[in-house]
């Protein structure tokens, strides 16, 4: 019978968890989007203008040191935690998307107000198409039909998600 206290505390214990984990993961999205504008004007011409998707590469690793990887210690470390690409994805390791452990599969993505999957940060033009460059002040979806949507990233809320072999 006192195991009653024992699984509040349990629920209360995940809770918390649950909580951190959200609150967590848009900050660790929101300093990656910092590291993003504040890396931008450092960046050669050739890696902007995307020239043999070097553009793709470099938010790729990033994306895996900065993010991944700090989620994964965030989590502690329970499973591995390996996250759908950012974006596009790289083209550094030809038929995989990823920089680092190209072998790796994804087990997580960035759920994005509870029904679309976080594909990146950019900006929306004039004429309503995304790119990935300053002011970093959009964030581009995609639904559960792959559809693309633009978000202004004040709107979001996140949270981790496990990859289900639907989606």
């Amino acid at each position: 019978m006192q195991a009653r206290p024992c699984f509040a505390a349990a629920r209360a214990c995940i809770g918390r968890y649950l909580l951190s984990s959200k609150m967590n993961s848009i900050k660790i999205l929101e300093e990656f989007r910092q590291f993003l504008i504040g890396s931008w004007n450092s960046l050669p011409n050739r890696i902007k203008n995307n020239d043999n998707y070097q553009l793709d590469d470099w938010l790729q690793a990033n994306w895996e040191i900065l993010v991944e990887a700090r989620l994964f210690y965030d989590q502690n470390k329970i499973n591995k935690l390996i996250l759908e690409v950012y974006g596009n994805g790289a083209d550094f390791n030809g038929a995989s998307s990823r920089v680092f452990a190209p072998e790796a599969k994804a087990t997580h993505y960035i759920c994005i107000n509870q029904n679309y999957k976080f594909e990146a940060f950019g900006k929306q033009y004039e004429n309503g198409w995304f790119g990935m460059e300053l002011p970093f002040d959009k964030v581009l979806v995609t639904d559960e039909n792959d559809n693309e949507i633009i978000l202004d990233v004040s709107d979001i809320n996140c949270e981790l998600k496990e990859v289900l072999t639907s989606r």
